[in-house]
């Protein structure tokens, strides 16, 4: 009887230890995951980084249009807006992007306008 006793106890305990240890990890796992990817988000690098970048976009964008005001020729006109065109895409795809946006400076718009002419 008592050998039955160990014998039930120890395969309890091994089954517990390993799958307790495998289990645990495995339920924890995603936890862990998004607790990681929100240590990352509100890190302080990359909340300086995502303001730096809006800033410094708006900037460029804003500099563009002024080169594309004073600029003479079609072509080179033409080509000026499409790359504005893309800066501003990107500056929008970001804003709509939940880990980016969240340490937008709030004076800088939320959505630019692309330029038609």
């Amino acid at each position: 009887m008592k050998r039955f006793i160990f014998v039930c106890l120890t395969t309890a305990g091994i089954l517990f230890s390993s799958c307790s240890a495998k289990g645990f990890a495995r339920w924890d796992a995603g936890w862990k995951n998004d607790m990681r990817e929100q240590y990352k988000i509100q890190d302080a690098n990359n909340r300086i980084l995502s303001y730096d970048w809006y800033q410094d976009m708006y900037n460029q964008i804003q500099a563009q249009k002024a080169n594309i005001k004073i600029e003479d020729d079609i072509d080179a006109k033409k080509r000026m807006i499409m790359i504005v065109n893309q800066q501003i895409g990107e500056y929008n795809s970001r804003t709509h992007q939940y880990n980016h946006n969240i340490w937008k400076d709030p004076s800088l718009p939320y959505e630019l306008e692309t330029i038609t002419n």
